[in-house]
């Protein structure tokens, strides 16, 4: 076996951290294109998104980078082409790369409630749906991500205690 404990670390730690926001940007709309295009399986997107964009963001949103790493664009297309894509092109996806689009949506919930507002319909379909499903690890992710929802968003009572009825 081959330890590739040093490129984890890279991604992480030094492209994470150290990158400028000018090159993290352009990291995220490869990643997007690739996404979009299926050039990459399930399994390659997970790993992208575990090691380098997820963390990546992360640290952009903690240190008051986010609007030199994300624009309004970016955002649109997350949320249209990742999150709330036609059924066809969901249905597809594997519980492990759901896993990570809900981190992903969390993350944002997180750091970019205010601009997300006009996209709270396909964000909390995208969460909900999640609640509904079999798989335990990303209906555990559908949780947390519909909890950020509801901290970012008032939300009628009736409607915070359905999500505890799944």
């Amino acid at each position: 076996r081959i330890d590739y404990t040093f490129l984890k670390e890279f991604y992480i730690i030094e492209v994470a951290e150290g990158y400028p926001s000018s090159m993290k940007k352009a990291l995220l709309l490869h990643f997007l294109n690739l996404f979009q295009s299926k050039q990459l399986g399930h399994d390659h997107l997970v790993i992208v998104m575990q090691m380098l964009i997820l963390p990546m963001l992360a640290h952009a949103f903690q240190n008051g980078q986010s609007w030199e790493v994300v624009d309004p664009a970016i955002i649109k297309t997350i949320v249209d082409k990742l999150l709330d894509p036609p059924e066809e092109i969901s249905a597809e996806y594997d519980e492990p790369l759901r896993i990570e689009l809900l981190q992903l949506a969390t993350l944002l919930l997180k750091y970019l409630q205010n601009d997300l507002v006009h996209h709270r319909k396909e964000l909390i379909k995208f969460g909900w749906n999640h609640l509904k499903r079999e798989d335990t690890a990303s209906k555990q992710w559908a949780f947390v991500n519909v909890c950020h929802f509801l901290e970012a968003y008032q939300a009628p009572e009736k409607i915070i205690l359905q999500v505890w009825k799944h």
